[in-house]
Protein backbone atom coordinates (compact mmCIF):
# COMPACT_ATOMS: atom_id res chain seq x y z
CA UNK A 1 0.00 0.00 0.00
CA UNK A 2 2.60 2.62 0.43
CA UNK A 3 4.35 1.69 -2.04
CA UNK A 4 0.91 3.52 -4.63
CA UNK A 5 1.19 6.29 -2.54
CA UNK A 6 4.70 7.47 -2.87
CA UNK A 7 6.41 8.51 -6.46
CA UNK A 8 8.68 6.16 -7.82
CA UNK A 9 11.81 7.48 -6.58
CA UNK A 10 10.49 7.02 -3.43
CA UNK A 11 10.02 3.37 -3.14
CA UNK A 12 12.28 1.04 -1.71
CA UNK A 13 12.34 -2.48 -2.13
CA UNK A 14 13.74 -3.87 1.20
CA UNK A 15 13.92 -2.70 4.55
CA UNK A 16 17.67 -2.32 4.37
CA UNK A 17 18.01 0.69 2.45
CA UNK A 18 15.15 2.03 4.37
CA UNK A 19 17.46 1.69 7.22
CA UNK A 20 20.72 3.34 5.32
CA UNK A 21 19.06 6.01 4.56
CA UNK A 22 17.55 7.13 7.67
CA UNK A 23 21.00 6.85 9.10
CA UNK A 24 22.24 8.60 6.33
CA UNK A 25 19.76 11.18 7.52
CA UNK A 26 20.58 11.05 10.74
CA UNK A 27 24.54 11.64 10.46
CA UNK A 28 23.69 14.77 8.32
CA UNK A 29 21.14 15.79 10.75
CA UNK A 30 23.88 15.51 13.10
CA UNK A 31 26.78 17.22 11.71
CA UNK A 32 24.55 19.83 10.90
CA UNK A 33 23.58 20.24 14.00
CA UNK A 34 27.36 20.80 15.12
CA UNK A 35 28.03 23.36 12.57
CA UNK A 36 25.13 25.31 13.85
CA UNK A 37 26.03 25.08 17.29
CA UNK A 38 29.93 26.02 16.12
CA UNK A 39 28.10 29.33 14.35
CA UNK A 40 26.52 29.98 17.50
CA UNK A 41 29.92 30.16 19.32
CA UNK A 42 31.07 32.31 16.90
CA UNK A 43 28.70 34.93 17.18
CA UNK A 44 28.23 34.50 21.25
CA UNK A 45 29.50 38.16 22.48
CA UNK A 46 30.16 39.97 25.78
CA UNK A 47 27.99 42.45 27.14
CA UNK A 48 30.78 45.14 26.36
CA UNK A 49 31.00 44.01 22.68
CA UNK A 50 27.15 44.48 22.16
CA UNK A 51 27.25 48.12 23.86
CA UNK A 52 30.39 49.07 21.79
CA UNK A 53 28.46 47.56 18.73
CA UNK A 54 25.04 49.92 19.86
CA UNK A 55 26.92 52.83 20.29
CA UNK A 56 28.57 53.23 17.11
CA UNK A 57 25.29 53.04 15.32
CA UNK A 58 23.70 54.70 18.34
CA UNK A 59 25.95 57.95 19.07
CA UNK A 60 26.56 59.05 15.07
CA UNK A 61 22.81 59.08 15.13
CA UNK A 62 22.07 60.93 18.13
CA UNK A 63 24.69 63.27 17.08
CA UNK A 64 22.99 63.63 13.63
CA UNK A 65 18.86 64.28 15.00
CA UNK A 66 21.10 66.75 17.81
CA UNK A 67 22.46 68.92 15.05
CA UNK A 68 19.03 68.49 12.42
CA UNK A 69 17.09 70.01 16.05
CA UNK A 70 19.31 73.09 16.54
CA UNK A 71 19.04 73.60 12.56
CA UNK A 72 22.31 72.67 11.37
CA UNK A 73 23.03 70.13 8.48
CA UNK A 74 24.06 67.03 10.62
CA UNK A 75 25.20 64.55 8.00
CA UNK A 76 27.28 67.39 6.30
CA UNK A 77 28.70 68.42 10.26
CA UNK A 78 29.73 64.52 10.41
CA UNK A 79 31.65 64.89 7.07
CA UNK A 80 33.54 67.90 8.46
CA UNK A 81 34.09 66.21 11.42
CA UNK A 82 35.66 63.34 10.07
CA UNK A 83 37.40 64.77 7.39
CA UNK A 84 35.34 63.64 4.61
CA UNK A 85 34.45 66.38 1.83
CA UNK A 86 33.44 64.39 -1.86
CA UNK A 87 31.46 67.79 -2.74
CA UNK A 88 34.44 70.00 -1.78
CA UNK A 89 36.27 69.70 -4.84
CA UNK A 90 32.79 70.99 -6.68
CA UNK A 91 32.53 73.69 -4.37
CA UNK A 92 36.09 74.95 -5.12
CA UNK A 93 35.92 74.27 -8.56
CA UNK A 94 32.63 76.68 -8.52
CA UNK A 95 34.16 79.20 -5.78
CA UNK A 96 37.77 79.50 -8.23
CA UNK A 97 35.02 80.57 -10.93
CA UNK A 98 33.86 83.36 -8.54
CA UNK A 99 37.41 84.36 -7.56
CA UNK A 100 38.86 84.54 -10.69
CA UNK A 101 35.62 86.42 -12.35
CA UNK A 102 36.05 89.34 -9.10
CA UNK A 103 39.82 89.23 -10.28
CA UNK A 104 38.72 90.07 -13.76
CA UNK A 105 36.64 92.47 -12.49
CA UNK A 106 39.06 93.97 -10.08
CA UNK A 107 41.70 94.21 -13.11
CA UNK A 108 39.65 96.46 -14.79
CA UNK A 109 38.80 98.92 -11.79
CA UNK A 110 42.97 99.26 -11.20
CA UNK A 111 43.16 99.61 -14.76
CA UNK A 112 40.69 102.35 -14.93
CA UNK A 113 42.19 103.94 -11.50
CA UNK A 114 45.43 104.17 -13.03
CA UNK A 115 44.31 105.96 -16.65
CA UNK A 116 42.92 108.42 -14.40
CA UNK A 117 45.71 108.96 -12.04
CA UNK A 118 48.09 109.47 -15.42
CA UNK A 119 45.16 112.09 -16.50
CA UNK A 120 45.59 113.96 -13.05
CA UNK A 121 49.45 114.01 -13.23
CA UNK A 122 48.85 115.42 -16.45
CA UNK A 123 46.49 118.15 -15.00
CA UNK A 124 48.40 118.77 -12.04
CA UNK A 125 51.42 119.31 -14.21
CA UNK A 126 49.81 121.32 -16.52
CA UNK A 127 48.19 123.52 -13.86
CA UNK A 128 51.89 123.87 -12.30
CA UNK A 129 52.82 124.89 -15.78
CA UNK A 130 49.72 127.47 -15.68
CA UNK A 131 50.71 128.99 -12.18
CA UNK A 132 54.32 129.63 -13.27
CA UNK A 133 53.09 131.32 -15.90
CA UNK A 134 50.95 133.65 -14.14
CA UNK A 135 53.10 134.33 -11.35
CA UNK A 136 55.86 135.34 -13.95
CA UNK A 137 53.37 137.54 -15.65
CA UNK A 138 52.60 138.95 -11.91
CA UNK A 139 56.18 140.00 -11.29
CA UNK A 140 56.94 141.22 -14.52
CA UNK A 141 53.41 143.56 -14.29
CA UNK A 142 54.54 144.07 -10.45
CA UNK A 143 57.85 145.45 -11.59
CA UNK A 144 56.94 148.18 -13.95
Amino acid sequence: MANKILPQKYQFQNRDEISLIIFTLGRIRGERKKDRYYIESLLKMTGFARFIIVMAILAPLAYVGASYYNGEDGIQNLKNLLGIESSNTTTISSDQAIVSEDVAELQATVEELQDRVESLERENKELKATLYEKEQELKTLKGE
